[in-house]
């Protein structure tokens, strides 16, 4: 295959193992290679509703821009917003605008606050029920 000429053997052993691995590295780093490059580095921002409330209200702020998204989630509905990395969001989950549940019962809370997401990370928000409170009858 190779030819050495006034090399060492440990030399010529070296070569020849580095020579027999090499379509093996050159694979491995094509598959690195693809792999980061399906990588994005978008912002995301995770509400998942697990809440036993008919629906709850998402609005998310854009504290830079004030752009405003407005959406609203039933139950076991999970969604992704793509946010502007490194921008301050201010959430709002208004449990209440559902209505009363099937056995009478209504949500109440109103969770806000704000988030920053960097470019590549995600922020999740899992929203359970966490305050019911029984409707009156007429």
């Amino acid at each position: 295959m190779f030819r050495f000429w006034g090399v060492s053997t440990p030399v010529k052993a070296a070569f020849r193992k580095f020579a027999r691995n090499l379509p093996l590295m050159i694979v491995l780093g094509l598959c690195v290679l693809g792999i980061s490059a399906c990588n994005d580095d978008r912002a995301r921002i995770i509400v998942d509703n697990q809440s036993q409330c008919p629906a709850i209200s998402v609005k998310l702020t854009n504290t830079h821009t004030s752009v405003v998204t407005n959406d609203r989630l039933g139950p076991g509905t999970k969604r992704e917003y793509v946010v502007e990395a490194g921008v301050f969001y201010h959430y709002e989950f208004d449990y209440t605008v559902g209505g009363p549940t099937q056995d009478g019962y209504r949500c109440t809370e109103i969770k806000s606050g704000e988030v920053l997401v960097q470019a590549g990370n995600n922020q999740t928000f899992t929203l359970r029920s966490e305050r019911l409170t029984p409707t009156p009858k007429p």
